[in-house]
């Protein structure tokens, strides 16, 4: 049975996990609203289907809502939480953006600087759908404070309340799913240059250890039209290793990849998607 924990909370912005959020939200006994203004028609029918409100301004929001999450591409998460820090937010800021812990603690200077509260957040896992609840980790002194809104939906673990743990670990954790899926692309494209796909397809599919890179093309285009939003986290979890002492040239190179599919024209089949992944010229 739900328990219902009535609160007004925004969102910047409704994408596909953030109204997702809303929903469950919603279903908690909540409120949920957003700001229509220079979102596109795909984003609008989203907030409707959750029952999200439509607010006029990041200012309105903030008057209106005790609670706001931040959930966008990783390059806008800091630009958001400034937006709102002008407004003189002092309500609860869920920074729920896959980025660095250090990235998250700058953005919690400046919320508490306006004089607001932070709450780390990341999502592991894939919206939720019936049967399946991603994770929520949330860390911070407020943590508790937020976590019943989103239990309808969501495993959600409050981890301690240090700012910072929960983006380091959503950032450890996508360092191998998706590193690895950038792996597994320039592998297959660099194969495909070479002549010899189709043999490494056939040695991959006689070795066990290889099931896991033995998934249809349409799984690989499927994530790969993602690819604009994952080169921002390859950023974001290579600044989270240099952070550690660790080498971060792996996934500068896995952003890097991302960032040759992160058009997504000629991405309607493998064939082009590693042709433009051989093709591509370095973005830095």
């Amino acid at each position: 049975m739900s328990t219902y924990v009535e609160q007004n909370i925004g969102f910047l912005h409704p994408g596909v996990m953030g109204a997702a959020l809303a929903s469950s939200a919603r279903e908690r006994g909540c409120q949920v609203y957003w700001v229509g203004e220079g979102r596109s028609l795909q984003t609008r029918e989203r907030a409707w289907a959750a029952g999200m409100h439509e607010l006029a301004t990041v200012a309105e929001l903030c008057s209106e809502c005790a609670v706001i999450v931040g959930i966008c591409p990783p390059h806008a998460a800091k630009q958001i939480a400034t937006d709102v820090a002008r407004s003189g937010y002092q309500g609860i800021f869920i920074e729920a953006n896959a980025i660095a812990p250090g990235t998250v603690m700058e953005i919690e200077g400046i919320i508490t600087h306006a004089g607001g509260q932070l709450v780390d957040a990341s999502i592991i896992g894939e919206p939720p759908t019936t049967g399946s609840r991603p994770t929520l980790l949330l860390s911070g002194p407020a943590a508790n404070k937020v976590a019943d809104f989103f239990a309808e939906a969501f495993e959600v673990e409050c981890i301690g309340e240090q700012v910072g743990h929960a983006s380091a670990v959503k950032s450890c954790d996508s360092a191998v799913h998706k590193g690895l899926f950038a792996l597994l692309l320039a592998s297959l494209a660099t194969a495909e240059q070479l002549g010899v796909r189709t043999e490494l397809e056939h040695l991959w599919a006689s070795k066990q250890y290889s099931l896991p890179y033995l998934r249809p093309d349409s799984e690989h285009l499927r994530r790969a039209a993602k690819a604009w939003r994952f080169a921002g986290e390859m950023d974001e979890i290579a600044a989270t290793f240099a952070s550690a002492g660790l080498p971060d040239t792996f996934h500068c190179a896995a952003a890097e990849v991302f960032r040759r599919l992160s058009d997504p024209a000629d991405l309607s089949d493998m064939e082009h998607l590693l042709h433009r992944l051989s093709r591509g010229q370095k973005a830095c």
